[in-house]
């Protein structure tokens, strides 16, 4: 799947694409043709439009984005406190549990009222599995 995404880009280029995502969307954006900004996020490759696309939505749409990001906190803590397990991407503590990491990184898992209970089984690219293990906090 990530091949499809990436389209023969490398992931290492994808910080300096956003940047220029978004800029190039600010300055359609700044010279009034919402249009064309919408169209050119629209564009973008499935991974840098969403980065870029909710900069595009604060920009232009009267900041719904804190609204939508607090719709999703309350329905979140809805559905945690009807007892309801959810996959979610989190924080935690992993000793070997995906990846056999170690150290503290953000991983999807599953979450319930009583807390997490295992993590989510992901194929991921060599250069993710590199990305995300060099983000891992250690705990030692």
């Amino acid at each position: 799947y990530a091949e499809q995404v990436r389209a023969g880009r490398q992931l290492s280029d994808l910080p300096d694409e956003i940047r220029a995502g978004k800029a190039q969307m600010l300055d359609l954006v700044k010279s009034g043709d919402i249009a064309a900004a919408y169209a050119y996020v629209e564009s973008l490759p499935a991974d840098v439009r969403f980065a870029v696309k909710p900069f595009f939505t604060h920009f232009t749409a009267g900041r719904t984005t804190e609204a939508a990001t607090a719709n999703a906190a309350a329905w979140l803590v809805s559905m945690l406190i009807n007892g309801f397990p959810l996959m979610v991407s989190a924080q935690v503590r992993l000793e070997g549990d995906f990846h056999e990491l170690h150290g503290v990184t953000a991983v999807p898992l599953i979450l319930s009222p009583t807390g997490w209970s295992r993590t989510v089984a992901m194929d991921l690219a060599e250069d993710e599995l590199d990305l995300l293990s060099a983000s891992v906090l250690p705990t030692d």
